[in-house]
C-alpha cells in the first residue's frame, strides 16, 4: 500500500464525567495511516505517566488505527492545556491537536439505528456501552453514503539526503482515499515569482479499490533554506471546494548532532546470533535528520537497519535519533562499517562515523606467545 499519513481526532470528556469524578480521561484517536508507527506524545513529551496507548490495528483498508488515553485529575483539565503530538515518520508528518474543554459541549455527531457486540476472537467479548454525555444538538443528518471526508491531502517535505547528497529534492503532494480519479487536479504554487519545476501528477489504484495521487515539486536546497512558502492546491468534483495546503521550512535555535557509534555487545557474540551496530545522533535542530549505513564504503540494503524518528530531548528544545544495522558475525570480522549522519547543521551538510572489530597486531600477538 502506499504511504499515508494520518487523520487525527481529540477526544474530549463529557461533562457528566468531570461533574461527578476525580479523574476524567482525554485522548486522541489516530487513524488511516500505513505503514506503522505513528507514535503519540503528549504536550511535547512533558508528559509521562497517566498514558495508555493501546496497540494499532490493521483494518480492512490496509490502514492502521490506534488510539492514546491520558487520564488526569479533574483539577488540571479545569486549569491547564493539553495537546497530543503525533508524528508518522514514514511520511514525514507531524500534527498537533488541542483538546479543547469547549468541544466536549457538543457530543452527537452521529448515531446507529442497530448495534451489534464487538468481539476479539478468544480474548475478550465487550458489550454495548451507552455513554452518559448529553446530546445538546445533532451536528449532522445525513441518510446517504459516506461523504468524501476520508480522503487525506497532505504534504510531504525533502529529506535532508535528498536535499544535500543526492541533489534531487522534491516536495510531494498526496492525495488519498479518492473514490474516483476523474476531474482530480493538483497545482503548485510558490510565494517568490519563480521558475516551477513540477512532475506530472500520478494516480495509482490502491488495493482497496480507492486512489491516490501525488504531485512532485522539485526545490533546490536554497529556496528550500530560505523559509518560502510553497502552496498545493487539490480540486475534485467530490470536494466542496479546493482544499489547499502550503509548506515552509521552520526556524529556529540550529544546533549540528553529535554521532556516536557502538560495536555489538558482548552478550550478542554468542554463535548463531546476528549482531547489531548501533548510531546516535544527538542534541540537533531541527529534527529533520537522515542516518544511513556503508559497508566498506558501498551503501547498505535499508532492510538491514532501522531508525527511529527524531525525539525530542527533555532538558532543552534538541532532538536525538537512532539507528540499528544488523549484520552476520563474517560480516563484523572482515568487513568495515560507517554511519553517516545527514543534517543541514553540520558544516559538509554530512558527518561520518567508522567501526569495524578491532585487530590485534602481530607484534603485540607475539610478545603475548613468548612472554613468560
Amino acid at each position: 500500500a502506499v504511504k499515508t499519513a494520518p487523520t487525527v481526532f481529540p477526544l474530549s470528556p463529557c461533562n457528566q464525567d468531570i461533574a461527578t469524578t476525580s479523574q476524567v480521561s482525554i485522548g486522541c484517536l489516530v487513524k488511516g495511516y500505513f505503514p506503522e508507527p505513528a507514535t503519540v506524545q503528549w504536550n511535547s513529551g512533558a508528559i509521562t505517566s497517566g498514558i495508555h496507548n493501546f496497540p494499532p490495528v490493521l483494518l480492512g483498508s490496509n490502514h492502521y488505527t490506534h488510539s492514546s488515553l491520558l487520564t488526569i485529575p479533574v483539577s488540571q483539565w479545569q486549569s491547564q492545556s493539553f495537546q497530543c503530538n503525533v508524528h508518522h515518520a514514514a511520511t514525514d508528518t507531524r500534527i498537533n491537536k488541542i483538546i479543547d474543554r469547549e468541544s466536549s459541549k457538543v457530543i452527537l455527531l452521529f448515531s446507529f439505528t442497530h448495534q451489534s457486540p464487538l468481539q476479539t476472537p478468544g480474548l475478550a467479548h465487550i458489550p454495548p456501552q451507552h455513554p452518559h454525555c448529553p446530546s445538546l444538538s445533532p451536528a449532522l443528518s445525513a441518510t446517504g453514503g459516506c461523504p468524501s471526508g476520508n480522503v487525506n491531502v497532505y504534504l510531504v517535505p525533502p529529506t535532508p539526503r535528498a536535499l544535500y547528497i543526492d541533489r534531487n529534492s522534491k516536495i510531494s503532494c498526496v492525495v488519498n482515499n479518492l473514490q474516483n480519479e476523474q476531474g482530480l487536479k493538483i497545482t503548485w504554487s510558490r510565494e517568490k515569482n519563480g521558475h516551477l519545476n513540477v512532475d506530472e501528477t500520478e494516480v495509482v489504484e490502491e488495493p482497496n479499490g480507492t486512489y491516490t495521487g501525488v504531485r512532485h515539486l522539485n526545490v533546490i536546497a536554497q529556496d528550500w533554506e530560505s523559509g518560502e512558502s510553497f502552496t498545493c492546491t487539490v480540486e475534485h468534483p467530490s470536494f466542496v471546494s479546493p482544499v489547499i495546503k502550503n509548506i515552509f521550512k521552520t526556524r529556529g535555535n540550529k544546533k549540528a548532532p553529535k554521532v556516536y557509534v557502538f560495536p555489538p555487545h558482548r552478550d550478542e557474540l554468542n554463535p548463531g546470533r546476528s549482531l547489531s551496530l548501533v548510531c546516535m545522533a544527538n542534541g540537533f535542530y531541527p529534527e529533520d535528520i537522515d542516518i544511513q549505513w556503508l559497508q566498506d564504503h558501498n551503501p547498505v540494503s535499508e532492510d538491514q537497519y532501522v531508525t527511529t524518528p527524531a525525539m525530542k530531548n527533555k532538558h532543552d528544545d534538541s532532538f536525538f535519533a537512532m539507528s540499528k544495522l544488523s549484520i552476520s558475525r563474517d560480516d563484523w570480522n572482515e568487513r568495515a562499517f560507517t554511519c553517516m549522519v545527514v543534517h543541514e547543521e553540520l558544516p559538509m551538510k554530512f558527518t561520518q562515523r567508522n567501526i569495524s572489530k578491532p585487530r590485534v597486531k602481530m607484534n603485540q600477538l607475539l610478545h603475548s606467545t613468548i612472554s613468560p
